[in-house]
């Protein structure tokens, strides 16, 4: 997002940043106070944050996050290259006290609760200036995502049979995303085409088991699913001036696809988990979308 670019920016290569009125650069639909970041042309350039996460007791140490990122330029061609790792460490326990309406005790539990998250993305960013004035932009981007969780229970009732109750929750994603676009001068305006392309996957599922200390059978389920989404997008902006100010048409064409099964599973007496059967566990949901827009901008009034 924009916060990253600027951030990837080093101090060194900002001439000059001025505030100014959004309705004086000539972009459609922009108002209100806007920060004009000037850079210079420069070599390659870098920047670095390391990150680690420690909680006490419950939770796992994290020692690898952070950030790290390139940017270079020259006359027509800047670039940029990163490599952001996000994680996340959570943990709890204790002892849990369940009580009845009048108060009394009914079980004592001893819990554990421990979350282990792994997100790095690599992206990016290319854009060339051509001496006609043409501007072309090309942004990448591939990210994946790893999650543990677990949820442990020792459970020993006032009455009854003592158990061990073991959660655990998973997921597994990936995806990537392509965008681009090209702007040149055509007849009185300019002409700028936008495309994009966006997939995601994940793997999730869940597995329940309570294991009795009376040799009881082992009672227990598990759910599995996968979950696929994609975009895509097509776009063409034209502007010029007209009526004393800047006169846009815009054609966009965009298409959304989601798709996801899943299946539920029991645990049976001999220790297998066989499939149940449960009717709508699959469905593909998509979206065709085409918009015309007009929009007309001008300065009211001189600062």
């Amino acid at each position: 997002d924009i916060f990253d670019q600027l951030q990837r920016i080093t101090v060194d290569n900002v001439e000059r940043i001025e505030i100014v009125d959004g309705a004086t650069l000539d972009l459609p639909g922009l108002s209100g106070q806007v920060a004009n970041v000037f850079t210079r042309y420069g070599g390659i350039s870098g920047r670095y944050e390391w990150r680690t996460v420690h909680r006490p007791k419950y939770a796992d140490l994290s020692w690898w996050g952070g950030d790290l990122s390139d940017t270079g330029s020259a006359p027509s061609i800047e670039w940029s290259a990163a490599y952001t790792h996000d994680n996340g460490r959570g943990g709890a326990g204790g002892t849990g006290v369940i009580t009845d309406a009048a108060g009394d005790v009914t079980d004592l539990r001893d819990v554990r609760i421990k979350f282990n998250g792994e997100f790095p993305r690599l992206s990016g960013s290319l854009k060339w200036t051509g001496d006609s004035g043409t501007v072309a932009n090309l942004n990448m981007q591939y990210s994946h995502s790893k999650t543990d969780s677990i949820n442990d229970e020792d459970r020993n009732p006032v009455i009854g049979i003592g158990s061990f109750r073991d959660f655990d929750n998973n997921g597994r994603g990936s995806g990537y995303e392509i965008g681009g676009d090209i702007e040149f001068g055509l007849g009185p305006g300019k002409l700028k085409i936008i495309g994009l392309d966006r997939r995601d996957t994940e793997d999730f599922g869940q597995l329940a088991r309570v294991i009795f200390d009376d040799d009881s059978p082992t009672t227990g389920s598990q759910f599995v699913g996968t979950a696929e989404t994609s975009e895509s997008i097509a776009r063409g902006e034209y502007r010029w001036d007209r009526w004393g100010g800047n006169l846009e048409v815009d054609l966009e064409a965009a298409y959304n696809e989601l798709e996801q099964t899943s299946e539920l599973l029991s645990l049976d007496p001999v220790g297998r988990f066989a499939a149940i059967p449960l009717p709508n566990t699959s469905g593909r949901v998509h979206e065709d979308r085409y918009e015309i827009i007009l929009s007309y901008g001008r300065t009211l009034a001189g600062g």
